[in-house]
């Protein structure tokens, strides 16, 4: 029997675009942000590295469309045209993605034909895990990205649907302190992280920021339990 293609798809901008979209761009802490994006790109590209697969990367440049949904769209379409039978996408946006997402998603997409989506906590979705002969271009330039409908949106033109855990995005600056306190890293990056946000923000947002350094004194202890996947 023919072994089914399987590649991973990255969408990605810069980190100073990344960090311009997102709001976290200031006259004074404009580097410091840059670097706080390129941190989380940075573990993303090491993510879709532990799987061996073929990874795909589509940055602003090789990305096509007035919107979002016409760019991703290109993006599939383009890399089926590759001859891949099955594609992950994933973006930046979720530092909680792991190895064993990608995996699970993996080994659904090459055992059958359903489409793999892992819900964020906001309606959208961190990971998209789709059949080639699934794919419908004029569906998914109709499906409401980037509003908390998407998922919702999905389940109407798609009844064969496996979800993966739900994770958290990094949409705006209020969602990465959420986040950090469930980030599966090691104290160590964890410290790292921290110190490169208070940096980043040393002058705004802190009730927030008073909130995170509670947690760090609770999350200092027994670090690192590797989360399960549904």
């Amino acid at each position: 029997m023919m072994t089914k293609k399987t590649a991973i798809l990255l969408l990605n901008r810069s980190a100073h675009e990344e960090a311009q979209a997102k709001g976290f761009l200031s006259k004074k802490s404009a580097t410091k942000a840059v670097k706080l994006i390129q941190y989380l790109k940075d573990q993303t590209h090491q993510t879709a590295q532990r799987i061996n697969l073929p990874v795909l990367n589509f940055d602003s440049k090789k990305q096509k469309g007035e919107n979002f949904g016409a760019r991703i769209t290109h993006a599939i379409k383009s890399s089926f045209e590759k001859g891949y039978d099955n594609l992950i996408i994933i973006g930046i946006d979720s530092p909680g993605l792991n190895y064993r997402h990608i995996h699970k998603a993996k080994s659904i997409l090459e055992t059958s034909e359903k489409t793999i989506l892992g819900p964020s906590h906001d309606g959208g979705v961190y990971l998209i895990g789709i059949n080639k002969s699934n794919f419908c271009e004029a569906e998914f330039l109709n499906l409401a990205w980037q509003t908390e409908d998407l998922q919702q949106s999905w389940k109407k033109v798609d009844s064969d649907i496996e979800w993966l855990n739900p994770l958290t995005d990094i949409d705006q600056l209020e969602d990465l302190f959420e986040f950090l306190p469930k980030f599966d890293i090691t104290l160590t990056q964890f410290h790292k992280l921290i110190s490169i946000i208070l940096k980043v923000f040393k002058q705004i947002y802190l009730p927030l920021k008073i909130d995170l350094l509670r947690s760090i004194s609770i999350l200092s202890f027994g670090f690192r339990a590797p989360p399960q996947l549904a």
